[in-house]
């Protein structure tokens, strides 16, 4: 009774927020990899008409968890949407009336634990992308497909491919009035997923590595993932905004021990710029568990952003997170803080932390993660940069159930030559480490690899103006 009584009180004071204060929210899921996010950029790449912000390499199998840009005093919220297979993320409503985007890459891998065999493996992948972005002049969209594909030797399974598929639109009804709608998808092999690199989101405008890095070795399951949002937003002045959505997440592996997980989700938020340095907000999420736990939760809490410089960027929130006797833990905090920071426009630096309950993983009773990534980005010549990034990831289910916690790290280092205006080579390597102890990600698991890559990523193609 007492616990009912403060989950009520709870909640009571996470309404008085959303209507009286001012938000930022937090989205934050790590799919055992991670999902949901807003984008980031990172190193200075031009994008022609569609203004591509600096550098990520994105795959959206596993984003980033961080909290939406804030308002800045006396201009809209800039949102970006990034570009499958490669390291561009676009700013959303730019360029001409309809971009054909599209691009190739090919690497030559030697992983030493590929799908968990525990041997050494020589192979090569080719990712291809095709994609469009349309702009009217009440609404933007972007879809996208791409996909990896490798002849795996390993249990001679032969040729096969993790598909990626994404799309994103927004508009506006009227002045301040608008839409917004958000979905992707992947399917295959999880193996897969990392031969075409790192995956990043976006951390206040630049490009970081998303914690899911760390989450890497289902052996050979296929993996099926779904996710998708709609909302509406209201934006009564260019400093305050109003934002309502309901998300859905699923995610299925071919395993009776993880099975599936399907997860409902509605969010409130305000934003408020108090000026160009400082913005508050308040944020609060009710969601449920589909199945396995039947948990229903939900979490409240305050934002606070500051730009003490133009170069420097400070973000941060926390709040009271409780559920019902299916979840685990029934009572705790959600909270996130991020720093950036630009030297111009041949250096980045960003690191990003989140604890999350409830989050969207495929743990058979608890969903509680932490995670924190950092990097960075060095231009050192027209041509040629290097890149640095790396993670660690924390997930924890039940007290019944201590089998179920597990963390992994990663470490990715990279350099990147240009050879021509739509040509890029990159060598990098890559280690991680994971400990699980759930079939079919059982003990201490090491994976490092080598990958020389060639990019293929000439400029979005206008087809109408």
């Amino acid at each position: 009774m007492k616990t009912r009584s403060i989950q009520n009180f709870l909640l009571a004071l996470s309404l008085m927020a959303v209507l009286g204060m001012g938000a930022q929210t937090t989205w934050a899921q790590d799919q055992s990899q991670s999902s949901n996010s807003k984008q980031d950029s990172s190193s200075k790449r031009d994008a022609n008409a569609s203004t591509a912000a600096p550098d990520a390499r994105v795959d959206s199998s596993v984003a980033a968890a961080t909290a939406p840009d804030e308002p800045v005093a006396g201009s809209a919220p800039v949102q970006y949407a990034p570009m499958l297979g490669s390291d561009r993320l676009f700013q959303v409503g730019s360029g001409p009336r309809l971009q054909l985007l599209y691009g190739s890459s090919f690497s030559g891998i030697y992983d030493t634990n590929l799908g968990s065999g525990g041997s050494g493996s020589a192979l090569s992948s080719w990712v291809p992308m095709i994609g469009f972005i349309g702009n009217t002049p009440r609404s933007h969209y972007m879809l996208q497909y791409s996909a990896t594909v490798t002849d795996l030797k390993n249990g001679n399974q032969g040729v096969q491919a993790y598909h990626q598929a994404a799309f994103y639109a927004s508009g506006e009804f009227n002045r301040g009035f608008g839409w917004d709608v958000d979905a992707s998808g992947h399917y295959g092999l999880d193996q897969l997923r990392l031969l075409s690199g790192l995956s990043f989101g976006s951390v206040q405008g630049v490009a970081g590595a998303s914690g899911g890095n760390a989450s890497f070795a289902l052996n050979n399951q296929p993996v099926s993932y779904v996710e998708d949002s709609a909302g509406f937003h209201w934006r009564p002045s260019e400093t305050q905004s109003f934002n309502v959505s309901v998300s859905h997440t699923y995610y299925f592996l071919s395993t009776a021990t993880l099975g599936h997980f399907n997860q409902v989700a509605v969010r409130l938020a305000y934003q408020r710029a108090l000026d160009r340095k400082w913005s508050i907000g308040a944020y609060e999420t009710t969601g449920h568990n589909l199945d396995k736990s039947n948990c229903t939760y939900a979490n409240a809490g305050g934002s606070l952003t500051v730009r003490p410089t133009a170069r420097l960027t400070i973000s941060g929130g926390a709040g009271p997170a409780f559920g019902s006797t299916g979840c685990f833990p029934e009572l705790g905090f959600n909270g996130f803080g991020s720093l950036v920071y630009q030297a111009g426009a041949r250096s980045e630096f960003y690191i990003n932390y989140v604890h999350q309950l409830n989050t969207a993983v495929l743990l058979p009773q608890g969903q509680t993660q932490d995670n924190v990534t950092a990097g960075g980005v060095r231009v050192l010549t027209p041509h040629f940069r290097l890149r640095a990034d790396g993670g660690f990831i924390n997930l924890k289910d039940s007290v019944s159930n201590p089998l179920g916690n597990g963390h992994g790290l990663f470490v990715g280092p990279t350099a990147e030559w240009t050879l021509a205006p739509s040509l890029v080579l990159s060598a990098s390597y890559h280690f991680y480490y994971q400990t699980f102890g759930i079939a079919p990600v059982t003990g201490n698991l090491n994976r490092s690899q080598v990958l020389v890559s060639l990019a293929w990523q000439p400029q979005p193609k206008g087809l109408t103006k």
